[in-house]
């Protein structure tokens, strides 16, 4: 047909599906294919929607895919997911599909204003970044909602902090004690 070869067509296995049940399969497949409508592509389909059912919330999609993937290949998984699940415990029955841009800017205006650093702000989000490719991967999300987004500007240069007496009085007996030990030691050139 249309110049290309025929291709069989699996409708289910003997005894889950009957004869006449096969029959009606068949007919709906010859139905499809003569309005032009791929009957493979749509078995396809089919089966990414029911992926993407399988794994719609946050928390199904953690515990079904993400986990074992993480288990096999992070040494600190176990860490991750329990701060993702307490970081987002709110999303955690939301939709994947629901999980886009303007809800994770929400989230961090929310953070900002009560008060929360923007480096902390960043590094739970991170976690959740890091969980996203994996969705797109698996066909639980069509895009990574993190995709236009940036992580907020946070002070580079860290805390100032000054030492404390007995802090700089060990600081200097052990910079005294190194420096002793340099002397000490022949130079070799």
């Amino acid at each position: 047909m249309n110049g290309r070869p025929q291709q069989r067509l699996k409708l289910g296995k003997f005894p889950s599906l009957t004869v006449a049940q096969a029959r009606e399969l068949a007919l709906f497949a010859a139905a499809e294919v003569a309005k032009g409508i791929g009957v493979r592509t749509h078995q396809k389909e089919t089966r990414a929607t029911a992926d993407r059912e399988r794994a719609s919330t946050l928390v199904k999609f953690i515990e079904q895919q993400y986990e074992p993937w993480a288990i096999a290949n992070l040494h600190t998984w176990k860490t991750q997911i329990n701060r993702i699940k307490l970081d987002f415990a709110t999303w955690l029955e939301k939709p994947m599909m629901s999980i886009d841009e303007p809800l994770i800017e929400k989230r961090r205006a929310e953070r900002k204003e009560s008060g929360t650093q923007p480096v902390t702000i960043n590094r739970k989000l991170q976690r959740l970044h890091a969980v996203l490719p994996k969705a797109v991967d698996r066909k639980a999300i069509s895009r990574h909602p993190f995709a236009g987004l940036k992580p907020l500007k946070c002070n580079r240069t860290g805390r100032t902090r000054f030492l404390d007496e007995e802090e700089e009085k060990c600081l200097r007996e052990a910079l005294l004690a190194r420096e002793q030990e340099h002397r000490r030691a022949p130079t070799v050139h």
